[in-house]
Protein backbone atom coordinates (compact mmCIF):
# COMPACT_ATOMS: atom_id res chain seq x y z
CA UNK A 1 0.00 0.00 0.00
CA UNK A 2 2.82 2.45 0.79
CA UNK A 3 4.25 2.42 -2.73
CA UNK A 4 0.73 2.58 -4.17
CA UNK A 5 0.01 5.74 -2.19
CA UNK A 6 3.36 7.38 -2.91
CA UNK A 7 3.06 6.77 -6.66
CA UNK A 8 -0.56 8.02 -6.68
CA UNK A 9 0.54 11.31 -5.12
CA UNK A 10 3.67 11.90 -7.21
CA UNK A 11 1.86 13.77 -9.98
CA UNK A 12 -1.65 15.09 -10.68
CA UNK A 13 -4.13 12.55 -12.00
CA UNK A 14 -5.03 12.87 -15.67
CA UNK A 15 -8.47 14.42 -16.12
CA UNK A 16 -9.26 11.83 -18.80
CA UNK A 17 -9.90 9.26 -16.07
CA UNK A 18 -9.94 11.18 -12.77
CA UNK A 19 -12.94 13.34 -13.70
CA UNK A 20 -15.15 10.26 -13.98
CA UNK A 21 -17.39 9.02 -11.16
CA UNK A 22 -18.71 5.45 -11.30
CA UNK A 23 -22.18 5.05 -9.76
CA UNK A 24 -23.44 1.54 -8.96
CA UNK A 25 -26.92 0.84 -7.63
CA UNK A 26 -30.32 -0.72 -8.07
CA UNK A 27 -33.61 -1.28 -6.28
CA UNK A 28 -32.46 -1.96 -2.73
CA UNK A 29 -35.79 -2.57 -0.97
CA UNK A 30 -39.51 -3.16 -1.54
CA UNK A 31 -41.47 0.06 -1.22
CA UNK A 32 -44.84 1.20 -0.02
CA UNK A 33 -47.25 2.02 -2.85
CA UNK A 34 -46.84 5.59 -4.00
CA UNK A 35 -43.07 5.91 -3.92
CA UNK A 36 -41.30 2.80 -5.28
CA UNK A 37 -37.90 4.49 -5.31
CA UNK A 38 -34.89 2.57 -6.59
CA UNK A 39 -32.90 3.56 -3.53
CA UNK A 40 -29.40 2.79 -4.77
CA UNK A 41 -29.95 4.66 -8.01
CA UNK A 42 -31.73 7.58 -6.36
CA UNK A 43 -28.97 8.02 -3.79
CA UNK A 44 -26.02 7.82 -6.17
CA UNK A 45 -27.66 10.04 -8.79
CA UNK A 46 -28.56 12.68 -6.20
CA UNK A 47 -25.02 12.72 -4.82
CA UNK A 48 -23.42 13.10 -8.24
CA UNK A 49 -25.81 15.77 -9.46
CA UNK A 50 -25.77 17.75 -6.21
CA UNK A 51 -22.13 17.59 -5.15
CA UNK A 52 -20.07 16.13 -8.01
CA UNK A 53 -21.54 17.71 -11.15
CA UNK A 54 -18.04 18.44 -12.44
CA UNK A 55 -17.45 14.70 -12.81
CA UNK A 56 -18.78 12.64 -15.70
CA UNK A 57 -21.12 9.98 -14.28
CA UNK A 58 -20.70 6.39 -15.40
CA UNK A 59 -23.94 4.78 -14.26
CA UNK A 60 -24.26 1.04 -13.72
CA UNK A 61 -27.91 0.77 -12.74
CA UNK A 62 -30.21 -2.20 -12.40
CA UNK A 63 -33.03 -0.27 -14.06
CA UNK A 64 -31.01 -0.29 -17.31
CA UNK A 65 -31.57 -4.04 -17.64
CA UNK A 66 -33.75 -3.63 -20.73
CA UNK A 67 -32.57 -0.39 -22.30
CA UNK A 68 -28.81 -0.63 -21.72
CA UNK A 69 -27.65 -4.02 -20.37
CA UNK A 70 -23.99 -3.04 -20.85
CA UNK A 71 -24.47 -0.55 -18.02
CA UNK A 72 -26.09 -2.71 -15.36
CA UNK A 73 -24.34 -3.72 -12.11
CA UNK A 74 -23.12 -7.11 -13.33
CA UNK A 75 -19.64 -8.41 -12.47
CA UNK A 76 -18.46 -7.95 -16.07
CA UNK A 77 -19.71 -4.37 -16.33
CA UNK A 78 -18.36 -3.32 -12.95
CA UNK A 79 -14.96 -4.87 -13.67
CA UNK A 80 -14.81 -3.12 -17.06
CA UNK A 81 -15.56 0.33 -15.69
CA UNK A 82 -13.27 0.09 -12.67
CA UNK A 83 -10.47 -1.13 -14.92
CA UNK A 84 -10.95 1.94 -17.16
CA UNK A 85 -10.19 4.20 -14.18
CA UNK A 86 -12.12 6.87 -12.28
CA UNK A 87 -11.59 9.47 -9.58
CA UNK A 88 -14.47 8.22 -7.44
CA UNK A 89 -16.44 4.99 -7.12
CA UNK A 90 -19.79 4.92 -5.29
CA UNK A 91 -21.81 1.78 -4.53
CA UNK A 92 -25.18 1.84 -2.76
CA UNK A 93 -26.98 -1.41 -2.06
CA UNK A 94 -26.29 -4.60 -0.10
CA UNK A 95 -23.08 -6.14 1.11
CA UNK A 96 -21.16 -8.56 3.28
CA UNK A 97 -17.43 -9.12 3.82
CA UNK A 98 -17.22 -11.00 0.50
CA UNK A 99 -19.44 -9.11 -1.91
CA UNK A 100 -21.57 -6.16 -2.90
CA UNK A 101 -24.85 -6.66 -4.77
CA UNK A 102 -28.29 -5.17 -5.40
CA UNK A 103 -31.69 -6.07 -6.88
CA UNK A 104 -33.28 -5.73 -10.26
CA UNK A 105 -36.30 -3.39 -10.11
CA UNK A 106 -39.09 -5.00 -8.06
CA UNK A 107 -37.39 -8.43 -8.01
CA UNK A 108 -36.46 -9.05 -4.40
CA UNK A 109 -34.81 -12.44 -4.20
CA UNK A 110 -31.18 -13.56 -4.24
CA UNK A 111 -31.48 -16.12 -7.02
CA UNK A 112 -32.01 -13.50 -9.73
CA UNK A 113 -29.79 -10.47 -9.15
CA UNK A 114 -27.39 -8.37 -11.23
CA UNK A 115 -24.53 -10.09 -9.41
CA UNK A 116 -22.58 -7.03 -8.24
CA UNK A 117 -18.94 -7.80 -7.54
CA UNK A 118 -17.20 -10.03 -5.01
CA UNK A 119 -13.63 -10.48 -3.85
CA UNK A 120 -13.12 -13.42 -6.22
CA UNK A 121 -13.33 -10.94 -9.12
CA UNK A 122 -10.86 -8.43 -7.65
CA UNK A 123 -7.76 -10.14 -9.13
CA UNK A 124 -9.18 -9.30 -12.56
CA UNK A 125 -9.22 -5.52 -11.97
CA UNK A 126 -6.56 -3.90 -14.16
CA UNK A 127 -6.90 -0.15 -13.59
CA UNK A 128 -3.23 0.17 -12.58
CA UNK A 129 -2.59 3.70 -11.34
CA UNK A 130 -6.08 4.96 -12.25
CA UNK A 131 -7.30 4.53 -8.70
CA UNK A 132 -10.63 5.78 -7.32
CA UNK A 133 -11.60 6.77 -3.82
CA UNK A 134 -14.39 4.27 -3.12
CA UNK A 135 -17.46 4.73 -0.92
CA UNK A 136 -19.56 1.58 -0.53
CA UNK A 137 -23.04 1.46 0.97
CA UNK A 138 -23.87 -2.02 2.24
CA UNK A 139 -23.46 -4.23 5.29
CA UNK A 140 -20.10 -5.52 6.54
CA UNK A 141 -18.06 -4.60 3.46
CA UNK A 142 -15.36 -3.20 5.77
CA UNK A 143 -15.65 -5.81 8.54
CA UNK A 144 -12.20 -6.28 10.06
CA UNK A 145 -12.46 -9.57 11.95
CA UNK A 146 -12.71 -12.01 9.04
CA UNK A 147 -10.09 -14.60 8.11
CA UNK A 148 -10.07 -17.74 5.99
CA UNK A 149 -10.16 -19.86 9.15
CA UNK A 150 -13.03 -18.02 10.80
CA UNK A 151 -15.16 -17.84 7.65
CA UNK A 152 -14.61 -21.47 6.60
CA UNK A 153 -15.51 -22.75 10.05
CA UNK A 154 -18.74 -20.75 10.24
CA UNK A 155 -22.01 -22.27 9.06
CA UNK A 156 -25.23 -21.37 7.24
CA UNK A 157 -26.73 -20.10 10.50
CA UNK A 158 -23.97 -17.50 10.94
CA UNK A 159 -23.14 -19.05 14.30
CA UNK A 160 -19.84 -17.22 14.63
CA UNK A 161 -21.16 -13.96 13.15
CA UNK A 162 -18.68 -13.82 10.27
CA UNK A 163 -21.57 -12.91 7.93
CA UNK A 164 -19.97 -15.09 5.25
CA UNK A 165 -22.02 -18.24 5.96
CA UNK A 166 -19.20 -20.65 5.22
CA UNK A 167 -17.81 -18.93 2.12
CA UNK A 168 -14.04 -18.38 2.27
CA UNK A 169 -12.93 -14.80 2.87
CA UNK A 170 -9.25 -13.96 3.53
CA UNK A 171 -10.02 -10.31 4.32
CA UNK A 172 -12.90 -7.90 3.89
CA UNK A 173 -14.15 -6.57 0.57
CA UNK A 174 -12.95 -3.04 1.35
CA UNK A 175 -9.51 -4.09 2.55
CA UNK A 176 -8.90 -6.28 -0.48
CA UNK A 177 -10.09 -3.65 -2.95
CA UNK A 178 -7.81 -1.05 -1.36
CA UNK A 179 -4.62 -3.09 -1.22
CA UNK A 180 -5.19 -4.85 -4.54
CA UNK A 181 -1.92 -5.04 -6.49
CA UNK A 182 -2.23 -3.65 -10.01
CA UNK A 183 -5.47 -1.76 -9.45
CA UNK A 184 -8.47 -1.60 -7.13
CA UNK A 185 -8.98 1.59 -5.13
CA UNK A 186 -6.66 4.03 -3.38
CA UNK A 187 -8.96 4.12 -0.32
CA UNK A 188 -12.34 2.71 0.68
CA UNK A 189 -15.00 3.72 3.20
CA UNK A 190 -17.79 1.35 4.15
CA UNK A 191 -19.54 -0.30 7.07
CA UNK A 192 -17.87 -2.72 9.48
CA UNK A 193 -21.30 -3.92 10.64
CA UNK A 194 -24.92 -3.86 9.56
CA UNK A 195 -25.65 -0.82 7.41
CA UNK A 196 -28.80 1.24 7.84
CA UNK A 197 -31.04 3.08 5.41
CA UNK A 198 -34.54 4.49 5.12
CA UNK A 199 -37.44 3.93 2.75
CA UNK A 200 -40.16 6.00 1.17
CA UNK A 201 -40.96 9.64 1.97
CA UNK A 202 -42.26 9.55 5.50
CA UNK A 203 -41.88 13.28 6.15
CA UNK A 204 -43.81 14.05 2.93
CA UNK A 205 -41.36 16.65 1.69
CA UNK A 206 -41.08 15.16 -1.79
CA UNK A 207 -37.46 14.05 -1.17
CA UNK A 208 -36.68 10.34 -0.86
CA UNK A 209 -35.75 9.53 2.72
CA UNK A 210 -32.90 7.30 1.52
CA UNK A 211 -30.82 10.43 0.84
CA UNK A 212 -31.92 12.31 3.97
CA UNK A 213 -31.07 9.82 6.73
CA UNK A 214 -28.59 7.19 7.87
CA UNK A 215 -26.25 5.58 5.32
CA UNK A 216 -27.41 7.51 2.29
CA UNK A 217 -27.06 10.81 4.12
CA UNK A 218 -23.59 9.91 5.34
CA UNK A 219 -22.45 9.01 1.82
CA UNK A 220 -23.75 12.35 0.61
CA UNK A 221 -21.89 14.25 3.33
CA UNK A 222 -18.58 12.79 2.17
CA UNK A 223 -19.07 14.14 -1.33
CA UNK A 224 -20.46 17.42 -0.01
CA UNK A 225 -17.18 17.85 1.88
CA UNK A 226 -15.22 17.07 -1.29
CA UNK A 227 -17.33 19.63 -3.15
CA UNK A 228 -16.36 22.24 -0.55
CA UNK A 229 -12.78 21.99 -1.76
CA UNK A 230 -11.33 19.52 0.73
CA UNK A 231 -8.58 17.50 -0.96
CA UNK A 232 -6.96 15.65 1.95
CA UNK A 233 -8.72 12.33 2.43
CA UNK A 234 -8.71 12.30 6.23
CA UNK A 235 -10.16 15.81 6.32
CA UNK A 236 -12.94 14.67 3.99
CA UNK A 237 -13.69 11.70 6.26
CA UNK A 238 -13.63 13.98 9.32
CA UNK A 239 -15.96 16.44 7.60
CA UNK A 240 -18.37 13.62 6.82
CA UNK A 241 -18.60 12.48 10.43
CA UNK A 242 -18.88 16.05 11.70
CA UNK A 243 -21.68 16.96 9.30
CA UNK A 244 -23.60 13.81 10.14
CA UNK A 245 -23.39 14.38 13.89
CA UNK A 246 -24.34 18.04 13.48
CA UNK A 247 -27.57 16.88 11.84
CA UNK A 248 -28.16 13.77 13.96
CA UNK A 249 -26.35 13.84 17.34
CA UNK A 250 -25.03 10.38 18.01
CA UNK A 251 -26.02 10.31 21.67
CA UNK A 252 -29.64 11.05 20.76
CA UNK A 253 -30.20 7.86 18.81
CA UNK A 254 -28.20 4.64 18.88
CA UNK A 255 -28.67 3.99 15.16
CA UNK A 256 -27.10 7.34 14.29
CA UNK A 257 -24.31 6.61 16.74
CA UNK A 258 -23.61 3.25 15.11
CA UNK A 259 -23.81 4.71 11.60
CA UNK A 260 -20.77 6.91 12.21
CA UNK A 261 -18.93 4.49 14.49
CA UNK A 262 -18.89 1.69 11.92
CA UNK A 263 -17.61 3.78 8.99
CA UNK A 264 -13.78 3.67 9.05
CA UNK A 265 -11.41 5.02 6.46
CA UNK A 266 -9.31 2.22 4.96
CA UNK A 267 -6.40 4.05 3.40
CA UNK A 268 -4.03 6.92 4.17
CA UNK A 269 -5.78 9.85 5.90
CA UNK A 270 -3.01 12.19 4.68
CA UNK A 271 -3.63 11.25 1.03
CA UNK A 272 -3.85 14.15 -1.41
CA UNK A 273 -6.87 13.19 -3.53
CA UNK A 274 -5.89 13.46 -7.19
CA UNK A 275 -2.18 13.76 -6.40
CA UNK A 276 0.22 16.68 -5.98
CA UNK A 277 1.65 18.85 -8.76
CA UNK A 278 4.67 17.14 -10.29
CA UNK A 279 8.01 18.29 -8.91
CA UNK A 280 10.50 20.01 -11.19
CA UNK A 281 13.59 18.28 -12.48
CA UNK A 282 14.59 14.72 -13.25
CA UNK A 283 11.87 12.10 -12.95
CA UNK A 284 12.12 8.32 -12.90
CA UNK A 285 9.16 6.07 -13.58
CA UNK A 286 8.37 2.40 -14.15
CA UNK A 287 5.72 2.14 -16.86
CA UNK A 288 2.34 0.76 -15.76
CA UNK A 289 3.56 -0.10 -12.27
CA UNK A 290 1.99 2.67 -10.17
CA UNK A 291 0.00 0.24 -8.03
CA UNK A 292 2.27 -2.76 -8.48
CA UNK A 293 2.37 -5.69 -10.88
CA UNK A 294 1.22 -9.31 -10.57
CA UNK A 295 3.05 -12.16 -12.26
CA UNK A 296 2.92 -15.96 -12.29
CA UNK A 297 5.34 -17.98 -10.22
CA UNK A 298 8.50 -18.61 -12.23
CA UNK A 299 7.37 -16.37 -15.09
CA UNK A 300 9.23 -13.28 -16.20
CA UNK A 301 7.94 -9.83 -15.40
CA UNK A 302 9.16 -7.10 -17.74
CA UNK A 303 9.47 -3.64 -16.21
CA UNK A 304 10.32 -0.65 -18.38
CA UNK A 305 12.16 2.23 -16.77
CA UNK A 306 11.57 5.73 -18.12
CA UNK A 307 13.44 8.98 -17.44
CA UNK A 308 12.32 12.52 -18.24
CA UNK A 309 13.07 16.19 -17.53
CA UNK A 310 16.77 15.60 -17.01
CA UNK A 311 19.91 15.73 -19.14
CA UNK A 312 20.42 12.70 -21.35
CA UNK A 313 21.95 10.21 -21.49
CA UNK A 314 20.51 8.42 -18.46
CA UNK A 315 21.72 5.41 -16.53
CA UNK A 316 19.30 2.96 -14.90
CA UNK A 317 20.00 0.87 -11.80
CA UNK A 318 17.52 -1.60 -10.29
CA UNK A 319 17.34 -3.00 -6.75
CA UNK A 320 15.33 -6.23 -6.58
CA UNK A 321 14.20 -7.90 -3.37
CA UNK A 322 14.84 -11.65 -3.19
CA UNK A 323 12.85 -14.30 -1.32
CA UNK A 324 15.54 -14.43 1.40
CA UNK A 325 15.39 -10.66 1.92
CA UNK A 326 18.64 -9.87 0.14
CA UNK A 327 18.82 -7.31 -2.68
CA UNK A 328 20.06 -8.01 -6.20
CA UNK A 329 21.39 -5.17 -8.35
CA UNK A 330 20.77 -4.97 -12.12
CA UNK A 331 21.42 -2.20 -14.67
CA UNK A 332 19.65 -1.21 -17.90
CA UNK A 333 16.41 0.57 -18.77
CA UNK A 334 14.44 -2.69 -19.03
CA UNK A 335 14.24 -5.24 -16.22
CA UNK A 336 13.28 -8.84 -16.99
CA UNK A 337 13.05 -10.92 -13.85
CA UNK A 338 11.30 -13.87 -12.22
CA UNK A 339 10.82 -15.29 -8.72
CA UNK A 340 10.35 -18.92 -7.71
CA UNK A 341 8.82 -18.29 -4.27
CA UNK A 342 5.34 -16.74 -3.89
CA UNK A 343 5.23 -13.38 -2.16
CA UNK A 344 5.25 -9.61 -2.56
CA UNK A 345 8.62 -8.19 -3.60
CA UNK A 346 9.98 -4.64 -3.62
CA UNK A 347 11.61 -3.30 -6.80
CA UNK A 348 13.32 0.10 -6.99
CA UNK A 349 14.61 2.00 -10.03
CA UNK A 350 17.27 4.69 -9.68
CA UNK A 351 17.85 6.99 -12.66
CA UNK A 352 20.92 9.20 -12.93
CA UNK A 353 21.28 11.84 -15.63
CA UNK A 354 24.48 13.14 -17.22
CA UNK A 355 24.68 16.02 -14.74
CA UNK A 356 24.68 13.63 -11.79
CA UNK A 357 21.09 14.28 -10.64
CA UNK A 358 19.28 11.25 -9.25
CA UNK A 359 15.63 10.25 -8.94
CA UNK A 360 14.04 6.97 -7.80
CA UNK A 361 10.77 5.13 -8.35
CA UNK A 362 9.58 2.12 -6.34
CA UNK A 363 6.95 -0.51 -6.97
CA UNK A 364 5.99 -4.00 -5.80
CA UNK A 365 5.53 -7.30 -7.62
CA UNK A 366 3.01 -9.85 -6.38
CA UNK A 367 4.29 -13.28 -7.38
CA UNK A 368 2.06 -16.33 -7.74
CA UNK A 369 -0.11 -17.09 -4.73
CA UNK A 370 1.09 -14.04 -2.83
CA UNK A 371 -1.96 -14.17 -0.56
CA UNK A 372 -0.98 -17.64 0.70
CA UNK A 373 -4.22 -19.31 -0.40
CA UNK A 374 -2.45 -22.51 -1.44
CA UNK A 375 -1.65 -23.32 2.18
CA UNK A 376 -5.36 -23.19 2.94
CA UNK A 377 -6.25 -25.43 0.01
CA UNK A 378 -4.05 -28.18 1.44
CA UNK A 379 -5.84 -28.00 4.77
CA UNK A 380 -9.42 -27.60 3.58
CA UNK A 381 -10.29 -30.96 2.09
CA UNK A 382 -12.77 -32.25 4.68
CA UNK A 383 -16.54 -32.12 4.86
CA UNK A 384 -17.64 -32.04 1.21
CA UNK A 385 -21.27 -31.32 2.00
CA UNK A 386 -23.62 -30.65 -0.87
CA UNK A 387 -26.11 -28.74 1.24
CA UNK A 388 -26.65 -25.18 0.01
CA UNK A 389 -25.91 -22.55 2.62
CA UNK A 390 -27.32 -19.08 2.85
CA UNK A 391 -25.42 -15.82 2.72
CA UNK A 392 -26.82 -12.59 4.12
CA UNK A 393 -25.86 -9.55 2.06
CA UNK A 394 -27.36 -6.86 4.28
CA UNK A 395 -29.69 -6.19 7.15
CA UNK A 396 -31.12 -2.75 7.21
CA UNK A 397 -33.69 -0.36 8.52
CA UNK A 398 -34.51 -0.62 12.18
CA UNK A 399 -36.69 2.37 13.03
CA UNK A 400 -34.49 5.11 14.47
CA UNK A 401 -35.77 8.27 16.13
CA UNK A 402 -34.14 11.09 14.19
CA UNK A 403 -33.21 14.49 15.59
CA UNK A 404 -36.40 15.99 14.16
CA UNK A 405 -38.34 13.46 16.28
CA UNK A 406 -39.94 11.89 13.23
CA UNK A 407 -40.47 8.16 13.45
CA UNK A 408 -39.49 6.43 10.21
CA UNK A 409 -42.42 4.04 10.36
CA UNK A 410 -42.01 2.37 6.99
CA UNK A 411 -38.46 1.18 7.61
CA UNK A 412 -38.16 -2.53 7.36
CA UNK A 413 -35.79 -4.79 9.23
CA UNK A 414 -34.91 -7.45 6.71
CA UNK A 415 -32.61 -10.40 6.56
CA UNK A 416 -31.99 -11.28 2.93
CA UNK A 417 -30.03 -14.20 1.62
CA UNK A 418 -28.48 -15.78 -1.42
CA UNK A 419 -26.91 -19.16 -1.99
CA UNK A 420 -23.37 -19.65 -0.77
CA UNK A 421 -21.14 -22.64 -1.44
CA UNK A 422 -20.91 -25.98 0.26
CA UNK A 423 -17.55 -27.08 1.65
CA UNK A 424 -16.74 -28.82 -1.62
CA UNK A 425 -17.61 -25.65 -3.50
CA UNK A 426 -15.48 -23.67 -1.05
CA UNK A 427 -12.46 -25.57 -2.29
CA UNK A 428 -13.44 -24.72 -5.85
CA UNK A 429 -13.77 -21.05 -4.95
CA UNK A 430 -10.35 -21.07 -3.32
CA UNK A 431 -8.84 -22.91 -6.28
CA UNK A 432 -10.43 -20.45 -8.69
CA UNK A 433 -9.08 -17.51 -6.70
CA UNK A 434 -5.65 -19.11 -6.56
CA UNK A 435 -5.65 -19.73 -10.32
CA UNK A 436 -6.63 -16.12 -10.96
CA UNK A 437 -3.71 -14.90 -8.92
CA UNK A 438 -1.34 -17.25 -10.72
CA UNK A 439 -2.56 -16.46 -14.25
CA UNK A 440 -3.39 -12.79 -14.00
CA UNK A 441 -0.92 -11.78 -16.72
CA UNK A 442 -1.52 -14.61 -19.17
Amino acid sequence: MVNKIINYEKSPAATSWFKKMILVGGDSFPEDPGTNYYEGEVTTTYIQQTYMSGYTPVKLYASYNVTDPQHTPTPTNIKREISAGSGYLLFDGHGNPISWNTHWPDIFNWKNTPGGINIYKFPLLTNGGKLPVCVVGGCHNSMFNVTLLSTLTDDKNNTHFTWCYGSPCPESWSEWLTRKIGGGSIATMGNTGLGYGTLGDNNHDGIPDCIQYLGGYQEGMFFKTINEGVTILGDAWKGTISKYLDAFPGMADQTDCKTVEEWPLIGDPTLKIGGYPASAGLKAQINNAESGVEVDLGKNVVLQGVASDGQAPYTYAWDIEQSDGTIQHVTGSTLTYSWNVPGVYWVSLKVTDSSGKVNTYDTIVGVGDWLGLGDWLNGNNQNSQSQQQQINPQQVNPSPNQQNSQQINSQQSSQQSQNSPSSQQNNLLLQNLLVRHQTINR
